[in-house]
């Protein structure tokens, strides 16, 4: 079979990314290209679920125009994965998961960026059996920005939604509202506490400041759950970099609303069980941790 050497992402079409991957075969005597078939996937996080993007299989091709993404939205991410199937045993191999738009050359053999990283995450979530020192583990819900439109409360006419507390898609006007949790650890700020008055009454508004790694890059309105249940919604990310790779991320985030259908996604409590990766791979583009 074969293991992927590099897979990148680049585009400079506002309506189209190209997916380009190098591989090298394990066994060169008995290595024949033509019986390997390549598929491209596509995502808002990195770790799923993919879209298929490749109706057909590639033979012997190793770059996919992806003309279906829409980059007009300066918060939008997408993740791509590579996946090679034998056509003779049927094994398949997959690629590493690669952000869109990250410069791939020195940033990735950055190894100060890198041991940045590894100690900020032992301070937030500890490394080993020894916990950590600052961090709260919680599950982030990245939200989807394409897909299947819901059928329940998505008008294809008005092109909007229709419905606040739509329990398909939660509000985001797309099927499953939301992708996989994604354990992370946190850094809280203590909450301020302030009043408004309105016309209607009192508001008591609750935002918090907080900081994690950089992994999962999150977008303005994802969802940050706290093992108590409480959620938040982020507002705004601001990160601090090196050579423009993310090394953390600076959240401000507003504190749902218990009658909002947030409330509502479901959320088993097995999950908080679950540990991030820590695995750091120094080949990867953003320094984030990789699920193989």
């Amino acid at each position: 079979m074969l293991r992927f050497t590099r897979t990148s992402v680049r585009g400079f079409d506002i309506d189209a990314l190209v997916v380009s991957w190098e591989v090298d075969p394990v066994d060169k005597v008995a290595f024949n290209i033509n019986d390997v078939e390549f598929r491209v996937y596509r995502s808002n996080s990195p770790e799923g679920p993919f879209d298929l993007l490749t109706g057909t299989p590639l033979v012997d091709e190793f770059s996919f125009r992806d003309t279906s993404v829409n980059r007009r939205s300066f918060w939008r991410k997408f993740y791509y994965k590579v996946e090679a199937t034998s056509i003779l045993t049927g094994k398949t191999v997959s690629s590493v998961t690669n952000k869109a738009e990250v410069n791939p050359t020195l940033a990735a053999r950055m190894l100060i960026g890198l041991e940045i990283v590894r100690r900020e995450r032992i301070l937030l979530g500890g490394a080993g059996n020894t916990p950590g020192f600052n961090g709260v583990k919680c599950m982030v819900l990245i939200r989807r920005t394409f897909g299947q439109h819901c059928a329940e409360c998505y008008d294809p006419v008005l092109e909007r939604k229709l419905a606040d507390k739509c329990t398909r898609c939660y509000g985001v006007s797309y099927v499953g509202g939301f992708f996989t949790p994604i354990p992370v650890y946190f850094n809280f700020n203590p909450t301020p506490q302030s009043v408004q008055i309105a016309n209607f009454g009192e508001v008591q508004p609750s935002e918090t400041d907080c900081w994690c790694s950089n992994y999962p890059l999150m977008s303005p309105g994802d969802v940050v759950v706290e093992p108590t249940n409480r959620r938040w919604r982020v507002s705004r990310v601001h990160s601090t970099q090196m050579l423009r790779v993310p090394i953390r991320q600076l959240l401000r985030m507003s504190e749902i609303n218990r009658s909002d259908v947030e409330y509502l996604i479901p959320l088993d409590e097995s999950e908080f069980d679950r540990e991030p990766f820590h695995k750091l791979m120094s080949n990867n583009n953003e320094f984030e941790e990789i699920k193989r």
